[in-house]
């Protein structure tokens, strides 16, 4: 077999259940040593011959190098084509039920020969990763070899699975040995995973994702080629570091001699982040069309990353010769001049969740204070109002504002109304008068409807609901992890 049968073995998994671009990191097959040299097959059964009481467990005993340890096996470059049967065994490797055996119940399968039925006198065992190899020995001395698992390419199959699963399923090596320990669990020792990782999974997430960033792209280049619209998302993050110790301490002793004030600019100066991965995702399918990771080094500060990141994206997919009619981002204000100054063609759209959850901190705050607390029984139906303006405007900027402004009749019990000579009225169901006399509408002239009304009525927001009106939100990047 050749590293080809190894692909596809990881092929199936991804096709099952792995959504490879959240694992995908570009930066890590940079790093990628040359593949370690292993240990033949007939150098693991000499080894095992030479002592019968042979009993290692990788998961307890760290090996000196990697030639020692007996999980790692050779690869083969010399073929380039993979047949119909080695698919098959691929496939076989990864259908094929598994389960947690204990060692004695093995072990009583090894009592009696199977080929005279003679008892069986020496047994040797030797745990290689996740798999147990067991050579023995009769009265007659009639001898035989047993692994709970078969091998792809001299690689115990059941090794490279686990360290497939746990890479693909966001779990870290340490999570699953620490559960491991606990169960007495044999499974492949960490440098074996890390070695596995770097000569097989990576290279395979890669070129698998890069396979699928290519049909990504294609299909977004057909759409400009046919003249039809190109939407996209657009979302970055950054990963937070904080120094523990300090927290903890600000923490305990800022009733002391700290305000909060000042707690929060302490930890602010203590709060950075190292990387940012700014996303692209196509709306129509929602797939993830490109990310630039980004690391603080490349930018001015950690504020910086994000709108270094946007651009280069932005740059990216465009090479690639596809017109991006409309790109949907949060309301920040570095992404914003970026977008007005350098792609001023590109119909730029707020991303309504963002703005709804802004509005939901205000209305919040606002309801603290002892004269808006009638805002609190109020703030999810008016974030769901703006949601709903947004969502059944049709596009139409102006019929959005309206709408959102109506909020103001409705808070206070007035359904219909005339404007500009015409008759205006709520949408939901008329009210029985039992509804009506219940619910706690707000008066006109208390402080918290004016409150309501100046947030309402804010010349920034009504701005910025102008470029909101395709109801565009980036939820799907929300749960995008990369």
């Amino acid at each position: 077999m050749h590293r080809y049968t190894v692909i596809n073995l990881l092929n199936i998994l991804f096709t099952l259940q792995i959504y490879i671009q959240f694992y995908y990191k570009p930066n890590l097959i940079h790093l990628i040593s040359q593949p370690p040299v292993y240990n033949q097959p007939e150098q693991i059964e000499e080894q095992l011959e030479e002592s019968l009481a042979l009993d290692v467990s990788l998961l307890s005993i760290e090996p000196q190098s990697d030639k020692k340890d007996l999980s790692f096996q050779p690869l083969s470059s010399t073929s380039t084509s993979t047949t119909n049967s080695e698919e098959e065994e691929c496939e076989m490797h990864w259908k094929q039920k598994k389960w947690i055996v204990n060692e004695p119940n093995v072990m009583e399968l090894f009592k009696r020969c199977q080929e005279c039925g003679s008892v069986i006198t020496k047994t040797a065992k030797a745990t290689v990763g996740s798999v147990l190899r067991v050579h023995w020995e009769c009265e007659k001395k009639h001898k035989g070899k047993w692994s709970s698992c078969s091998d792809v390419r001299g690689m115990p199959a059941n090794n490279l699975l686990v360290s497939a699963c746990t890479l693909f399923t966001g779990a870290t090596y340490t999570d699953i040995a620490d559960w491991a320990t606990l169960l007495n669990l044999q499974i492949p020792h960490k440098t074996t995973y890390f070695d596995i990782q770097s000569s097989y999974l990576i290279p395979v997430i890669d070129e698998e994702y890069k396979e699928q960033q290519k049909a990504a792209m294609n299909d977004l280049h057909l759409q400009t080629e046919l003249c039809n619209p190109v939407h996209l998302s657009g979302d970055g993050r950054s990963d937070r570091q904080v120094n523990v110790v300090i927290f903890i301490f600000l923490t305990i002793f800022k009733k002391i001699f700290l305000t909060s004030f000042v707690l929060v600019v302490l930890l602010a100066l203590d709060f950075s982040a190292k990387y940012n991965t700014y996303s692209f995702m196509d709306d129509t399918t929602d797939k993830i069309v490109h990310f630039e990771l980004v690391q603080v080094t490349e930018a001015s500060s950690s504020v910086a990353m994000e709108p270094v990141g946007f651009k280069r994206a932005v740059n990216t997919i465009q090479e690639q010769g596809i017109k991006i009619d409309v790109l949907t981002t949060d309301r920040s204000p570095s992404i914003r001049k970026i977008m007005r100054v350098e792609y001023p063609n590109i119909h730029h759209e707020f991303d309504i969740w963002h703005v709804v959850k802004g509005l939901s901190k205000k209305l919040c705050s606002m309801s603290r204070y002892k004269d808006n607390r009638e805002l609190q029984p109020w703030t999810r139906s008016i974030c769901n109002h703006l949601w709903y303006c947004s969502a059944t405007c049709g596009g139409d900027p102006d019929e959005l504002i309206e709408n959102w402004k109506s909020i103001l009749y409705h808070i206070t019990g007035v359904h219909s109304w005339f404007k500009e000579g015409k008759q205006k009225k709520c949408v939901h169901n008329d009210l029985s008068p039992e509804q009506q006399r219940r619910k706690k509408w707000l008066g006109k002239d208390s402080r918290a409807f004016h409150t309501l009304q100046s947030l309402v009525l804010d010349k920034g927001l009504e701005k910025d609901l102008r470029q909101m009106a395709l109801f565009k939100h980036t939820g799907q990047l929300e749960v995008f992890q990369p």
